[in-house]
């Protein structure tokens, strides 16, 4: 096949995910992929989450998915925000139903979604990072004060706390601190199973609208964050993503308003 030499763009790549070239168009974009193994993942990502929400949403008006769509890739910044859709759907696909129905009707802004997505995650996979390794002062309140830590922590964050059980999947509580979040308060919750291994539950006040439910890793941390009636929640540990999805799906369940 001869080589093109033509620059694609970005707005190539999103007509060639959403079907909207010719084929010759498509045979340029797909040899422009070939070369570019980084993008093509990027892509692949990206056709497989349009066939997911296509297969979901197959009675949906076009236009309302057209914006569920839209509202998804702001949240695609990049390899390492992107949620990968068909590794969740068959555990979680009510939650990714809710939480695109949430994207729907929202009225953040761009640009504030893309703030949130960032800095969010990021103080959460912080503050495991700091805490979760201590050995003798992992937690301020142990768990057998829980009443005191909920009372505690519901009076400095202006809002009930609730900490979820999450001994079903094999974490028992440790116990929780109260951390600098900006300009307020945030809570960690610390979690241990058998082998040792620590889940932190991380919840912040915060005014934004948005509903976005997303993936981060970094350096082998991972976390998955949500929004809920101003309040956010990131579930951070460094287990697989399917376990640690598992538990974000617990919280998510007994946390719901």
């Amino acid at each position: 096949m001869k080589r093109s030499n033509r620059i694609i763009n970005e707005g190539d790549l999103q007509a060639y995910v959403d079907g909207k070239l010719n084929s010759s168009q498509r045979k340029v974009v797909e040899q422009y992929l070939e070369n570019n193994a980084e993008e093509a993942e990027r892509i692949n990502a990206y056709i497989e989450q349009n066939n997911l929400m296509q297969s979901m949403y197959s009675n949906t008006d076009p236009e309302q998915l057209k914006r569920v769509k839209t509202n998804f890739k702001l949240l695609g910044i990049g390899k390492k925000y992107l949620f990968s859709p068909l590794s969740i759907a068959a555990s979680i696909s009510w939650l990714v139903v809710g939480v695109f129905i949430g994207l729907i009707y929202s009225n953040t802004s761009p640009s504030l979604v893309k703030e949130v997505a960032v800095k969010f995650p990021l103080n959460a996979i912080s503050a495991h990072v700091v805490y979760s390794p201590e050995v003798k002062h992992p937690v301020e309140v142990t768990a057998d004060q829980e009443v005191h830590l909920v009372k505690w922590l519901s009076k400095r964050l202006k809002q009930q706390i609730k900490i979820p059980d999450l001994n079903p999947l094999g974490y028992a509580l440790v116990g929780g601190r109260l951390l600098p979040a900006g300009d307020g308060p945030a809570a960690q919750f610390m979690y241990e199973n058998e082998k040792g291994e620590r889940l932190t539950l991380y919840i912040v006040a915060q005014k934004a609208k948005d509903t976005a439910f997303q993936f981060f890793e970094e350096k082998k941390v991972k976390v998955f964050s949500w929004r809920d009636n101003n309040t956010g929640f990131a579930i951070v540990g460094s287990v697989s993503k399917e376990n640690l999805l598992n538990a974000a799906t617990k919280i998510y369940d007994e946390l719901i308003i």
